[in-house]
């Protein structure tokens, strides 16, 4: 009976050291892996493009701040203000042969426009009832020099040097000052 009991001891003493075997080798493999990918999560490396159709930061809150889109002929670039309104617009035109920034305020009114195409550039400044108020371009008449119009009162065109104002008996004519 001995014999049998000092059997099975040695028996548990041999698998009670094996399981220590297989314990240590488990742990420090276990504690490479952990290393070597700690290690590649530093690693400074930049991913030489991403691609995406649209990508959106956000701030802590969860709320888009910025907005890159791709849009069927052209991208944009979205700025919002911490409420979530747009704020901010950049992109192509709508002929696509130019650029357009538009900037607002909070109730998306009193915009500021600025844009370039083929032909020109402008600015125009809209009220809170988004009529122009202010138009600065090149002259449409002969593309050669500046021109301004002042909602649609008065209206200053450099190539003749000439200075209009709205006729009121008349709607849509003007007078031409001397």
């Amino acid at each position: 009976m001995n014999n049998n009991i000092e059997h099975r001891l040695l028996q548990l003493e041999n698998q009670l050291q094996w399981y220590k075997k297989c314990t240590f080798i488990g742990a420090i493999l276990l504690i490479g892996f952990f290393l070597i990918s700690a290690n590649h999560l530093k690693s400074d490396e930049v991913t030489p493009k991403i691609k995406a159709k649209s990508i959106d930061l956000v701030n802590d809150d969860g709320k888009t701040m910025l907005s890159l889109r791709a849009l069927p002929h052209s991208g944009s670039l979205l700025v919002y203000n911490s409420a979530g309104q747009e704020m901010l617009s950049l992109s192509a035109d709508s002929n696509e042969k130019g650029g357009l920034l538009e900037i607002q305020n909070k109730e998306a009114s009193n915009k500021v426009q600025i844009r370039s195409n083929m032909k020109s550039g402008a600015i125009k400044i809209f009220n809170d009832a988004d009529e122009s108020m202010v138009f600065i371009s090149e002259d449409p008449s002969t593309s050669k020099s500046g021109y301004i119009n002042l909602s649609n009162k008065i209206i200053l065109e450099a190539t003749k040097s000439k200075i209009y104002v709205a006729d009121e008996e008349k709607e849509g004519s003007y007078v031409e000052l001397p």
